[in-house]
């Protein structure tokens, strides 16, 4: 045999015997302690988010919203997002009088609808362009303390299953690499999961997902396979309703099916790729039923042009989606272990030949290249949108290594339980820090203006960022007309001004300050929502 081959061997046969090492209780309770100490600093961090309770921003403003719906019109009403305030009627009849609804959407929808919301011609409607799913999990909580509840819900969840998980693991290698992958998953709840509401309920769905991908790769048995193939479907259908682009994680499933039907002749398996299709369908009900009441079609979209266009192929758009992901802005932590560890794992997979699970690496490889697909060729780019993405991927990956280091089905009960002294121990201290970690998190609820701002009945606001709090909290409708072309402002203003309407220009960003700048005859009123806020008269204004 070659050096090489020896070597590899060599590493091979040390990888494995770290792998299969028992470990200890010592081991085990310094591993669930250091996962306690990440998830109790969440906990306190959350204290600082108060602002994100308040409605505003586009997450912000949809989601509460959504929240509130489900709130007052019930779990079916909740779903129609439709702006029925008598100010969003009156607007768009005024851009249908000017002649702006002929010109492309983008270029005119503005001066009718806050951020993140769209104008559909099906319904003829403004309706928000998210799913429903993330609003209505934030119903489930009390105003002034939803987001922050959520978020501990999901990462106790977490601790507590990656704690359980740590304890039966039967190997020390087991132990580390799920002990790495709870406190990386938990620390990233709080520092990425930030940018959007919707990311953590998708990272635990992703992190499940992968979970039972493994189950489902591992298992023998017939039936057991069904089951967990269509667990796999519902959870990819619910995550869905969280964020439309998680639909992509459905493509490393359907190859893997196809590969099996088409390539490799398992007919045996069509039970399982039958139970997924029946459960994504299922599940992708309420999303379905959302797009059909928002857009006019259980398949329309309800996003607007921007996000929901063709792919562009061409070198200049995929040039630079590379570089915004992978040299620029779209760095970030989940994002680069996520390939990190798909590297390391090609790398132990074909050199080392560690023993992989089958299919698991086409599953974690099809997933990424169908998300790289699309992402690297559509030019609406955020940091956080690969981040579903990567978790998946780590998550299969730390699962299926802590399979191949197993004899029994992944993650059997424990062979060598901890001692009911320790383990006793072990769950009053992490009782006290949970009630601890909730108390603290919760302790402060932030409360809208006392007292609110008044406005006529007719008056009609302009404003970009504090569009929601205006909504919520005084269920007045409110226009971006900042983002609208000069020419376009002058002529709603005025057309406004015709009707003996007042408005009042909320100062929330620089373009509405621009915008003001622009403007003569506006008055400085006093603040609303801690924003300067400007009065125009009516028939007395003149735009610049």
């Amino acid at each position: 045999m070659s050096l090489r081959g020896q070597t590899q061997m060599t590493h091979a046969h040390q990888t494995g015997a770290i792998l299969t090492a028992p470990v200890s209780t010592r081991a085990r309770i310094i591993l669930i302690a250091f996962l306690t100490g990440i998830y109790l600093f969440n906990a306190f961090e959350l204290r600082q988010w108060l602002e994100s309770e308040i409605p505003t921003g586009p997450d912000q403003q949809c989601y509460h919203k959504q929240a509130q719906l489900f709130e007052e019109n019930g779990i079916v009403g909740g779903l129609n997002t439709a702006i029925e305030f008598e100010e969003a009627r009156y607007l768009l009849s005024k851009a249908k009088a000017l002649g702006l609804t002929a010109a492309p959407e983008s270029q005119w929808a503005v001066v009718v609808a806050p951020e993140c919301h769209q104008y559909k011609y099906a319904t003829g409607s403004i309706i928000s362009q998210y799913p429903p799913g993330t609003g209505f999990l934030l119903s489930f909580f009390p105003e002034g303390k939803r987001v922050r509840l959520l978020y501990l819900v999901i990462e106790t969840i977490l601790f507590g299953w990656f704690a359980y998980l740590v304890a039966a693991a039967p190997t020390k290698g087991a132990a580390l690499l799920l002990s790495a992958l709870g406190s990386f998953a938990v620390i990233q709840l709080n520092y990425e999961g930030y940018m959007s509401f919707s990311l953590a309920p998708s990272m635990l769905l992703c992190i499940l997902l992968a979970f039972g991908a493994v189950k489902l790769l591992v298992s023998k048995d017939g039936r057991e396979r069904a089951l967990l193939s269509a667990i796999c479907g519902a959870l990819l259908g619910i995550s869905v309703s969280l964020r439309t682009a998680n639909i992509l994680l459905v493509g490393g499933f359907v190859l893997a099916y196809a590969d099996m039907f088409l390539r490799k002749r398992q007919w045996n398996i069509w039970p399982a790729a039958l139970a997924f299709a029946v459960a994504l369908g299922i599940a992708l009900i309420p999303t379905f039923a959302a797009h059909a009441i928002n857009a006019g079609h259980p398949l329309a979209t309800t996003y607007g042009d921007d996000d929901a266009s063709h792919p562009i192929l061409t070198w200049r758009q995929i040039g630079a989606a590379i570089d915004y992901y992978f040299f620029g802005e779209g760095i970030g932590y989940v994002f680069d272990a996520g390939l990190a560890i798909t590297a390391l794992f090609e790398i132990g997979r074909r050199f080392f030949k560690w023993n992989t699970i089958p299919y698991l690496a086409f599953v974690n490889n099809a997933t990424w290249v169908v998300a790289a697909a699309f992402y690297l060729t559509h030019g609406v780019l955020n940091s956080y949108y690969l981040i579903p993405t990567a978790l998946f991927s780590m998550s299969l990956i730390v699962f299926g290594l802590c399979k191949s280091a197993l004899s029994k089905p992944a993650f059997a009960p424990m062979t060598r339980p901890i001692p009911s002294a320790p383990l006793a121990a072990i769950a009053c201290v992490c009782s006290v820090i949970l009630i601890a970690g909730w108390t603290v998190a919760l302790k402060q609820a932030p409360k809208p203006a006392d007292p609110l701002p008044s406005l006529e009945p007719n008056a009609i606001v302009w404003a970009d960022q504090s569009g929601g709090l205006f909504s919520y909290y005084l269920k007045r409708h409110t226009a971006m007309l900042d983002r609208a072309s000069p020419a376009v402002q002058r002529r709603m203003i005025a057309a406004v001004a015709e009707d003996s309407r007042p408005q009042y220009l909320i100062a929330d960003s620089d373009e509405m300050r621009a915008l003001i700048a622009r403007t003569s005859g506006a008055v400085r009123m006093n603040d609303m929502f801690g924003y300067e806020a400007y009065r125009l008269e009516p028939r007395s204004v003149q735009a610049r």
